[in-house]
């Protein structure tokens, strides 16, 4: 019988492996070395994709998803579809100069973008009952606090939770943990 656990230290530390193999072997993923960023920390996995110079995530100050985006979210659910963990969401934005009381400002926009990639990675296969977390967090948490007007603060961030698991995904680990295989254990 083969084990089933859930994806911890080693295996996130063997999927991030896996996520850089695939940036560096795909040339449409080769841009994601200037537009992506993989880290761990505390909570598990955390898979961003940020905006660069004349090549952006979304569609001017909408929420809509740019080809680039498209195929790089795309090609991020392929691989991420088959991990068990619960995923979460996060939009982020630049600093613009606008109206604190406005209608509709750079958290509604920053929220209303990663629950734009949420739709978009269940339409290519993330079971819906894996995202948890759908967070917008416009420009609070920049990743140039000294240029928060770059737009390479803009970006959405996917964390796969540590230790975590939707309730009908099981991961099995051959002995030698070069194979992960995904089972449906058909509970809900």
């Amino acid at each position: 019988m083969v084990p089933v656990i859930i994806i911890c230290h080693l295996e996130q530390f063997l999927f991030e492996s896996e996520i850089k193999k695939m940036i560096s072997s795909d040339p449409d993923m080769n841009a994601m070395k200037d537009n992506g960023e993989l880290e761990q920390n505390k909570e598990g996995l955390i898979i961003s994709i940020t905006d660069k110079k004349n090549l952006y995530i979304f569609d001017g100050s909408t929420a809509k998803l740019k080809p680039y985006a498209e195929s790089l979210l795309s090609k991020i659910a392929d691989l991420i579809k088959f991990a068990p963990n619960f995923i979460a969401i996060s939009g982020y934005t630049k600093k613009t100069d606008e109206d604190p009381l406005a209608q509709y400002t750079n958290w509604h926009l920053s929220a209303d973008r990663a629950n734009s990639a949420r739709r978009f990675l269940i339409n290519h296969g993330i079971a819906p009952e894996k995202v948890v977390r759908i967070s917008g967090y416009a420009d609070s948490d920049p990743i140039y606090p000294e240029d928060p007007y770059d737009s390479r603060n803009t970006r959405i961030s996917i964390l796969l939770f540590r230790n975590s698991a939707a309730p009908s995904y099981k991961v099995a680990i051959t002995k030698d943990l070069g194979v992960i295989s995904n089972s449906d254990s058909g509970t809900k």
